[in-house]
């Protein structure tokens, strides 16, 4: 939000992987002028991005993937190490507190 705020076009944002329909409303809000309501879609991702940029990285992506049901999560090429339980549950609660529905068939809550 800040940087379109000084005028940046995009960015290439690990979050808007897993939960692209959050970045378009901020991406929205933004375009209607609402610098405060894109502020705190913003506040909503920040722990998202935190998982998924510099804590688990690419392994954080493929289990938000995972945990949200769509393809191109499973298992990172080594030599990653894909997220185990505790990071997965980290992820989903980051995933739920941006407002993102959370739920695999089989996976975890």
């Amino acid at each position: 939000a800040d940087s379109l705020a000084r005028g940046a076009d995009g960015a290439v944002l690990a979050v808007a992987d897993a939960a692209p329909e959050i970045v378009g409303a901020l991406l929205a809000a933004h375009a209607a002028g609402e610098d405060g309501g894109a502020r705190a879609i913003q506040e909503r991702l920040r722990p998202l991005a935190g998982c998924l940029g510099p804590r688990y990285g690419v392994a954080g992506i493929k289990a938000a993937l995972d945990l949200r049901g769509w393809p191109g999560g499973g298992s990172p090429r080594a030599p990653l190490e894909p997220v185990g339980a505790e990071g997965r549950r980290e992820i989903a609660a980051a995933l739920e507190a941006a407002g993102v529905e959370v739920g695999t068939p089989g996976g975890a809550r």
